[in-house]
């Protein structure tokens, strides 16, 4: 444990070294937030300051907390495992991970801890405290944080998982930066980070309710804004871990059909 620490520890501290690419990230999330919610804005301006969906009545000081949330969501859950794992076949450095005696898996998953831990510091506390300034934000009830913290960690692992496997990929395809793209524009359409599952027509409801996203964005937040049943904040939790435990067989059968080929290329 204290050598995937290490791994934390470093990752933490590299992500660090370039101060003027930290602050303009920052600058980035805060002046996104600000564009969504006065996009938000503009279009409830054309009703009566609510919107009836599917799932109830939406007003607007729902969906500038949303979008806030969202925003530090994507903060905490978003990482550059393709990348690295893509680095990391194409240069054979894969060939060095085999021989130490530790998991690529937990090891990047770390990593990818570490990243957020520094995103967590420099970009997400800004973005609060600025948020806090300019928007009524809504804080839930002592009894929704637990369910949340453990929606949101979940919602971390599930996405970290995805990209990890989408990442091995690279063992088959040469370049898989594009898959990077794929992942984020399919997880912007089904989990609602941009648009809540509430303004969904009702097929694409029916057909996230069978995919992974909206477990990464738009079940923590319900649970966040009390927008869920106690009972359903259980059962999306429960389908979080039962998510995990498949995208954890996928990758472990994805990492041997792609350890094998290694090999057999290497001689």
């Amino acid at each position: 444990m204290k050598l995937y620490l290490a791994f934390l520890t470093n990752e933490f501290q590299s992500n660090l070294a370039y101060k003027t690419d930290v602050l303009l990230k920052m600058f980035g999330r805060v002046m996104g937030l600000f564009v969504q919610i006065a996009l938000w804005t503009a279009l409830y301006g054309t009703t009566s300051g609510t919107a009836a969906t599917g799932m109830g009545q939406i007003s607007l000081n729902d969906m500038i907390n949303y979008v806030v949330i969202s925003t530090c969501i994507s903060v905490f859950v978003s990482n550059n495992t393709i990348f690295s794992i893509g680095d990391k076949i194409r240069s054979g450095d894969i060939g060095l991970q085999l021989m130490k005696p530790i998991s690529l898996q937990t090891c990047m998953l770390f990593q990818s801890m570490g990243t957020s831990a520094s995103r967590i510091f420099f970009e997400l506390a800004p973005l609060i405290v600025v948020a806090a300034i300019f928007y009524p934000l809504t804080v839930p009830p002592v009894h929704l944080l637990l369910p949340f913290a453990v929606a949101l960690l979940n919602g971390f692992v599930l996405n970290f998982l995805l990209a990890y496997i989408l990442g091995m990929v690279g063992f088959w395809y040469i370049n898989i930066y594009h898959l990077s793209r794929l992942l984020s524009d399919v997880i912007k359409v089904f989990s609602g980070v941009w648009i809540p599952l509430w303004f969904f027509p009702q097929i694409l409801t029916d057909v996230s309710a069978f995919l992974p996203f909206r477990l990464i964005y738009f079940s923590p937040i319900s649970i966040y804004m009390g927008k869920t049943e106690w009972t359903d904040t259980l059962l999306l939790i429960a389908q979080q871990f039962m998510w995990i435990g498949i995208l954890l067989l996928v990758a472990e059968l994805v990492w041997r059909k792609g350890i094998s080929k290694l090999v057999i290329q290497g001689g």
